[in-house]
């Protein structure tokens, strides 16, 4: 059960289906969206490099350029759409 109609501001992490929905429905006041799939790539091209005996700055990067985006209710139906084909 979710009750609205609290003061409590809910601010959440990444973009799930059912947080897309609770965003939409003005339950949760915003998302932050990262791009999972290249953090995930970073990571595994990081560790075989680091596996291989390469230090950072040799072939790679010290630092990931990670990027995280603010969603708010007006964009929740969009994202839905995009990522899960729900128009509902």
């Amino acid at each position: 059960m979710t009750e609205t109609g609290s003061d409590t501001v809910i601010v959440g992490m990444d973009h799930d289906k059912e947080a897309l929905h609770y965003l939409k429905n003005g339950v949760i006041y915003c998302l932050g969206v990262q791009d999972c799939y290249s953090i995930g790539f970073d990571t595994l091209q990081v560790a075989v490099k680091t596996a291989d005996g390469h230090l950072p700055g040799e072939l790679f990067s010290e630092e990931t350029n990670e990027i995280t985006t603010v969603i708010y209710q007006e964009d929740a139906a969009l994202m839905l759409e995009l990522l899960y084909g729900d128009i509902s």
